[in-house]
């Protein structure tokens, strides 16, 4: 119930747990900055609320781009753009009507009205033929979806501006480099690393948003869209070295255009959330950086020219990349133990047990016996997992109060 809060404190004062003045004091914070209370009675919105708003939002716009798409080819370039304007106008102005009855169904019609703008601004590219321009297309879009969350302060909004402008940034970035490629042919797929390091960058970025029930509408979706995005951006940002490996250099004024945006837009992002996120961001930074040249060494070493000389090396340079992902890892947990967060400890761990799993599965089970690898894997899973398992709990109960 929504004062259940209010009867739980009087109950804490009446024991002596809570004093009157403190008991008051939580009286007016509450009412200037806690959460409205619903017409409905009071009630908060359960989940199946949620998911029926949400689904219903996304299959209502599907539903609508493609019947606009069907029949796109028949309309005249005019009943076009009116349409598009129409659908605009009827979800954005669904939302301020429904704004104070139902705030859920506001935020649903003005994510479903800021998703459309996307679809519009596609089929309007293709009325006028300017397909050769999607990077500005993203750029529009994502620059309408940061005043809507300017203007409105919902979390459909700045999730999309959180998606939409790393998608711009790769768009133009591929375009350019696509028009290099065009007089440079030895380009190559070195391009490929500089947005692999910035998408890892900003996945951190956005996973360490702050998290609590006052973010719920602001910083907190990016948390999510951090831990989403942090994996996937992590095994890209693994295979890098070894998909790049043999590509030339870039040309000096394209890499550092591309690598200052890849490195500087996640810092300027963490400092712009505050607190230590932006010395956490940068530490990321030098440790991919730093692996990144362990990586390149070991490749180097596993060169056929150099296999002759590399002798023992080799190994010892396996070992260091593996090793240093480990490290990578443990750095994670360490954080999430500092600050208390309990998915950055989670992530830690996963992140050194794919490595020491990968390392065995690299390095030493082909070294071995089919039987012996497998009671070895077996050793593996138990006294590994025993083991990772007592330093998560640790590093858990570490901040715990």
């Amino acid at each position: 119930m929504a004062n259940d809060w209010s009867s739980r404190l009087g109950k804490w004062v009446e024991a002596g747990l809570v004093d009157p003045g403190t008991a008051a004091a939580i009286h007016r914070w509450e009412a200037l900055h806690g959460p409205p209370i619903a017409p409905t009675g009071g009630a908060r919105l359960g989940t199946a609320v949620w998911f029926a708003l949400a689904l219903g939002g996304l299959l209502l716009a599907a539903g609508l781009l493609l019947f606009v798409s069907a029949h796109w080819q028949g309309l005249a370039p005019s009943s076009r753009l009116t349409l598009l304007l129409a659908l605009l106008l009827a979800f954005h102005g669904g939302g301020v009507l429904a704004a104070s009855r139902f705030p859920a169904l506001a935020t649903t019609l003005h994510g479903i009205g800021t998703l459309a703008l996307g679809g519009g601004l596609s089929l309007a590219g293709q009325t006028f033929h300017l397909e050769a321009l999607w990077p500005e297309g993203l750029l529009l879009w994502a620059l309408v979806a940061g005043l809507g969350w300017l203007l409105l302060r919902q979390w459909p909004q700045l999730a999309l501006l959180a998606l939409l402008a790393p998608a711009w940034l790769l768009a133009a970035w591929l375009r350019f480099c696509d028009q290099i490629r065009a007089s440079n042919s030895g380009l190559g797929d070195g391009p490929a690393l500089v947005p692999a390091a910035g998408l890892l960058l900003l996945s951190l970025a956005y996973f360490s948003a702050p998290r609590g029930s006052h973010t719920m509408g602001g910083r907190r979706v990016l948390l999510w869209i951090g831990g989403l995005a942090l994996v996937p951006a992590a095994l890209l940002w693994a295979l890098m070295p070894s998909l790049t490996g043999g590509a030339p250099p870039l040309p000096p004024s394209l890499a550092i255009c591309g690598w200052s945006v890849a490195l500087g837009a996640p810092l300027i992002l963490a400092w712009a959330l505050g607190g230590h996120r932006l010395a956490v961001v940068a530490m990321a930074a030098g440790w991919m950086l730093a692996g990144l040249g362990l990586a390149r060494w070991d490749q180097a070493l596993s060169a056929p020219e150099a296999l002759a000389a590399a002798g023992p090396l080799m190994a010892v340079g396996e070992g260091l990349v593996h090793l240093w992902w480990l490290l990578g890892g443990l750095m994670l947990a360490l954080w999430g133990s500092s600050s208390g967060r309990t998915e950055r400890v989670n992530f830690g761990a996963a992140t050194m047990a794919i490595t020491v799993l990968v390392f065995y599965f690299s390095s030493v089970f082909s070294q071995l016996d089919r039987s012996v690898g497998l009671l070895g894997l077996g050793l593996l899973f138990l006294v590994g997992g025993w083991g990772l398992e007592r330093l998560r709990r640790r590093l858990l109960a570490a901040h715990r109060p």
